[in-house]
Parts: structure tokens; sequence; C-alpha cells
């Protein structure tokens, strides 16, 4: 679906350019692919889905690897490592995306400039045009923008620094990655939270009626 509302909002269809997209030549199609609305939802939701299914996978081979006990004790001592076991996850994650980010930046603000874009006067001026000066300039104090957005935290340092004028990255996309890294962290989180409580209440009725 999102290769799908890619090809349909970006590709040039008969001299439609950019966002336009097939609007006018197959408005049908153009309203399927704007099912879950913007290319950015479509991935939110993607994500959300994705990280949920390999956090649990990784706290049910956790969980098979350890006895539960049913002591109090045992539930804190079986929460504190779910809690650590999120924060692996997230650690592991962060590190990955801050590398694949940071060949980004490079190729954004390096490669970019060296191509022979198709002169879409919105797209390219904008894009790799002003923001790329703004997203490599060095501010007065602090670090640039390529940096705090290649390590994912320029929307939270910039607001505790004021390091920068605009509240979100103006590096191509990466505001988009840093938003997808907090949800992927609140997803991890939630699902240690049913993970915790949910094996418990399914644990109950076992319980109170005698079953093995």
């Amino acid at each position: 679906l999102v290769c799908f509302q890619h090809a349909v909002f970006l590709v040039d269809w008969a001299n439609a350019e950019g966002h336009d997209g097939i609007s006018q030549s197959s408005p049908l199609l153009w309203g399927a692919a704007q099912c879950l609305g913007r290319v950015n939802s479509t991935f939110a939701c993607l994500s959300a889905h994705l990280v949920a299914r390999s956090v649990s996978r990784a706290l049910a081979g956790e969980a098979n690897g350890s006895g539960r006990s049913d002591s109090a004790l045992g539930l804190v001592i079986g929460a504190f490592s779910t809690f650590c076991s999120i924060l692996v996850w997230c650690a592991r994650r962060w590190l990955a995306q801050a590398f694949e980010l940071a060949l980004w930046s490079f190729y954004y603000l390096r490669i970019s400039q060296e191509i022979p874009w198709r002169p879409f006067p919105e797209f390219v001026s904008v894009w790799y045009g002003d923001r790329v000066k703004q997203c490599s300039r060095w501010p007065k104090s602090g670090l640039p923008m390529w940096v705090l957005s290649s390590l994912m935290i320029y929307e939270p340092a910039n607001y505790a620094f004021g390091w920068h004028r605009s509240n979100l990255s103006l590096c191509h996309n990466m505001q988009i990655f840093e938003t997808l890294f907090a949800l992927s962290c609140l997803v991890a989180f939630l699902t240690g939270v049913r993970h915790c409580c949910g094996s418990r209440t399914q644990d109950q009725p076992n319980k109170s009626h005698g079953w093995p």
C-alpha cells in the first residue's frame, strides 16, 4: 500500500507532477490511494504493526527462556526484565536507524547537490536548495540540524536549547524518521504493558477452575 501511494501521489502521470498525481485522469484510483490519508500516515500504521510484532516476539522468547514465578517478587522481577528488554530493543533500533540516517545525511548534503535534477520548481528548489543550506549550517552555539536529525533528537534538543529557529527538522525526510522512532518506542512500551498484564489475565481463569 505504501509503494502504491508513492506511485500514485509522486510519479509524473500525464504531466501532473508532484502531489497532484493522477487526480484528474483517474479520480477513482486517486481516491483509493488516499484510503489512509497521506503516505506518512500509512508508514505510521505499518511501523506500529511491525514494531508490535517484533517486540512481542522478543518478549515471548524471553518469557520462554526464563521461568515465571507467581510470587510478588517474581512479578516485579518479570516486569523489570520486560522493561530492560524493551530498552535494549529501542537502543538497537536507534543504533541501526542512526547509522542509516547518517548515510542519508551524507547523500543529502553532498551527493544530491551533484545530481542534475529534473526541474520540479517547488520540489527541487525547496528540498534540494534552500533547505540543504539550512540543514548543514552550523549555529552560533550547539550542533547543526543534520547531526541532531541523524541522532533523531532534533525536536527535543532544539526545544530544550533553542539552537535553531525551526521547531521541526528541515532536513529532507529526517523529521519523519524521528517521529516514527518516537512512535516505535511508544508502541514498544505499550506492547510491554500488554505482555505483563495480558499474560496474567490469561492465567487467572485457569487457576480459578483448577485447570492444569
